[in-house]
């Protein structure tokens, strides 16, 4: 959006209003998901000191947000200053592309990933239910236990 906003001449000034909208409306939902994923990958005796960490550093990353765009916008522009967002977004957006994601994934957990691998080389070996030849598979005779999902109680 901040590219749209950024080459638009000030004539176009609906094009910018419907691009801030647009913005507006996904600011909500990246917001409540990542709140959610915190929570969820939190263990339950830290997630308040999570939940506060999260917001202090959300509100000082406003206030510095906010200071930088009036310096922009005051010296360059409110065009420049959209401008440099979006290039610096672009450039955010590539580095974590190709950082890309952690190895063990922390809402699901290592014994999560260690059964997804597994499931996968065991497709790749030509073992279409997953199983390697009698390695990790349950019997009858064990008891049938299931790590619970993002939306499974545990009971």
């Amino acid at each position: 959006m901040s590219v749209v906003i950024a080459a638009s001449p000030t004539t176009y000034i609906w094009l910018i209003a419907i691009a801030l909208f647009i913005a507006s409306i996904g600011n909500p939902i990246y917001q409540i998901a990542n709140q959610t994923a915190l929570i969820e990958a939190a263990d339950a005796s830290i997630r308040g000191s999570v939940m506060a960490t999260r917001f202090g550093l959300v509100q000082t990353a406003s206030i510095v947000g906010i200071a930088v765009g009036g310096l922009l916008t005051k010296e360059y522009g409110p065009f420049a200053a959209y401008g440099v967002l979006g290039i610096g977004l672009v450039l955010l957006a590539m580095y974590a592309i190709a950082a890309g994601r952690s190895t063990t994934n922390p809402l699901h957990g290592a014994a999560y990933e260690e059964a997804t691998n597994l499931a996968s080389a065991s497709a790749a070996n030509g073992h279409p239910d997953g199983a390697t030849a009698g390695a990790g598979r349950q019997t009858d005779d064990e008891p049938k236990t299931r790590e619970p999902g993002l939306h499974q109680a545990k009971t």
